[in-house]
């Protein structure tokens, strides 16, 4: 993994006092940065937030946000701007998945399907409101959007997918398709404003699976541990060889050759399989549909339509 020197650089990771987020604030912090843990629970992450500060050459603190309520969103970034000067990483990690026996809110809110709310809208609204600060502040800048590999399944057809409960098993790939395209654009409209990357964290054994006894248990023979899993994030975050655009996956070869022959495949048996033997850090290229001009024209027009109607000024891209 890279050592970079980051002493005197600010970052922010959402959801990040467990998990593949932990593992990312922590490294971030032993390079030498201020790493702000933007987390829904905040009880959770000051321990968190303390623990990690007593252990690492930079400091960390917590501060609330909750990513499935724009005004919790919306008041984290002003709280950061009041507070922060600069701003030269921001890790989108804070997610949510309802598969197995998931018993949480179907909705955000404000009434949006929650993995739609959580893993994209409101990343979406939190990088605008802070991507003035980002530009000012130089380097240039790094974004980083956690993807999935369930992104090669998922639909482009985000107007299904946003407002009420999810009607179909496909919300939470939808949700990760709409942050890697959401990256994808971002990267081609800043250009060298800043350096936007897309990172899987690959077959974790983490708290994505609290739901799911199931996998929970597999994952527990067959995964990743989170700090490998956070291995994506930190290099995209960090790493001199990265440019903006990349999509990394956890693999030391490109992962997309085998989705690309048989997707299932890749999911179900290349995928847990393979992460332990083959793991590394590899720039690659995603599902083919998150590359579609018209994927991303419809979800930023979904998304600034949001924002008009929740009252969210936005700067336009």
């Amino acid at each position: 993994m890279p050592s970079q020197d980051l002493s005197g650089q600010v970052a922010i990771v959402t959801g990040s006092n467990t998990g593949v987020g932990k593992e990312t604030a922590t490294a971030l912090c032993e390079m030498g940065a201020h790493v702000v843990m933007a987390c829904r629970t905040i009880d959770r992450a000051r321990p968190v937030a303390e623990a990690i500060s007593s252990k690492c050459r930079g400091t960390a603190e917590a501060m609330q946000l909750d990513l499935a309520d724009l005004k919790s969103v919306q008041e984290f970034a002003n709280a950061f701007l009041a507070k922060h000067k600069k701003l030269h990483i921001l890790v989108n990690n804070g997610g949510l998945n309802t598969d197995g026996n998931y018993k949480g809110p179907k909705t955000t809110k404000q009434g949006y399907e929650i993995c739609f709310g959580t893993n994209f809208l409101g990343h979406f609204v939190l990088t605008m409101m802070l991507l003035d600060l980002m530009k000012k502040t130089g380097k240039p800048a790094r974004i980083v959007n956690v993807s999935s590999v369930t992104v090669w399944f998922a639909s482009i057809k985000f107007e299904n997918y946003y407002k009420g409960p999810a009607k179909t098993q496909g919300n939470y790939a939808a949700s990760k398709m709409a942050s890697t395209v959401f990256g994808k654009e971002l990267a081609r409209k800043l250009a060298d404003a800043a350096v936007v990357v897309e990172s899987d964290p690959g077959f974790v054994a983490s708290d994505i699976w609290r739901n799911s006894p199931i996998m929970k248990h597999v994952s527990a023979f067959l995964a990743l541990t989170p700090r490998q899993g956070a291995r994506t994030s930190i290099e995209a975050a960090t790493s001199t060889s990265v440019k903006t655009g990349d999509y990394l996956v956890p693999f030391s070869f490109k992962f997309s050759s085998i989705m690309k022959l048989n997707g299932s495949f890749g999911y179900n048996i290349g995928m847990p399989l393979l992460s332990k033997l083959f793991h590394g850090c590899t720039a690659d290229k995603t599902a083919p549909k998150a590359y579609k001009p018209e994927a991303a024209k419809s979800l930023f027009d979904l998304a600034y339509k949001i924002c008009e109607e929740e009252g969210i000024n936005l700067p336009q891209l």
